[in-house]
């Protein structure tokens, strides 16, 4: 049997130089990446991340003391309007309170002036209004209680009433002029069946006359003691006798004080067995009375 044969090797083969042993413990005794070049780049990073953080946190504290003394002016801005709003409230208060201070003295001391002074002018305006009402009716007169008939003459009517009033002959009643004479048409009231009723007393008479002197004659032998009227011819349902009554041609407001008047008046003379006259003065109609035994014989104005 051979033996084996041993191949030998080179010590160059087999052993690697100093250099390469050097080189290759050196190599792999390292890491990957130089350890000076990291020990150099790695502080420079930091300080670039550092830098960068400062320089990003200067901006925001930079844009939040910016926006905080903003919202900070906004807020005194805020605070400013308000008490300029808290002022203007105080005056408007204060202006509400004073108008409703002067509202409260109008409603209880001049508007009841103005209303006083109002009604006072109005009074007084138609005070005027009846004063120049009662001069345009002066010459008129109003008889009452004459009774009419069917087709009649109201001038001869007046006439004949006239002369026994005066106690004058006819002809001498019939030589007073007149402007014009007819008969009023009393008010007609309308019962509950809504038919119209009328009274049994006649339409009175109205006269206008052209001299003045024969009016207040005509009203002077009126307003003196005189006897009853004799009977005399008369239609329909009217009475054979009637008292005439003569009266001066007032304005429609004093004539219904009148009428109503003459109804208290009645009623004195009955009850209380006074004597009574009804007198216009200016645009007042007034009751006046006395006692039959006054020996003064002062007529008093009768107040209710």
């Amino acid at each position: 049997m051979a033996p084996p044969i041993t191949r030998r090797t080179s010590t160059s083969q087999q052993l690697p130089s100093a250099s390469q042993t050097s080189a290759t413990s050196h190599s792999s005794s390292r890491p990957h990446g130089s350890p000076q070049q990291a020990a150099t780049t790695h502080p420079e990073h930091n300080r670039e991340i550092m830098t960068e953080l400062k320089s990003m946190f200067t901006q925001f504290s930079t844009e939040f003391h910016f926006k905080f003394d903003k919202v900070i002016s906004d807020l005194s801005e805020m605070k400013n309007d308000v008490a300029a709003m808290k002022v203007t409230i105080n005056d408007l208060e204060t202006s509400a309170s004073d108008t409703s201070t002067r509202i409260s003295t109008l409603e209880s001391e001049k508007i009841p002036e103005i209303e006083h002074s109002i009604d006072s002018l109005r009074m007084e305006l138609e005070d005027k209004l009846v004063a120049q009402e009662i001069h345009l009716r002066k010459q008129n007169l109003l008889f009452y209680g004459i009774p009419s008939q069917p087709n009649e003459d109201v001038h001869e009517v007046l006439t004949d009433t006239v002369s026994k009033l005066l106690d004058i002959s006819t002809e001498e009643a019939t030589g007073i002029p007149y402007v014009n004479i007819h008969r009023l048409p009393r008010k007609r009231s309308t019962n509950q069946a809504g038919n119209s009723s009328t009274t049994d007393a006649p339409d009175p008479i109205i006269a206008r006359f052209v001299r003045m002197s024969d009016r207040d004659r005509i009203l002077r032998a009126f307003e003196q003691p005189r006897l009853p009227q004799q009977p005399r011819e008369t239609s329909g349902n009217l009475p054979a006798t009637r008292q005439v009554t003569v009266r001066t041609d007032l304005p429609p407001r004093m004539k219904r004080e009148r009428g109503r008047l003459a109804t208290v008046a009645y009623d004195l003379r009955k009850n209380r067995h006074l004597k009574t006259r009804i007198s216009i003065q200016g645009t007042k109609v007034l009751l006046m009375t006395k006692k039959p035994d006054d020996p003064s014989g002062n007529w008093k104005q009768w107040s209710e």
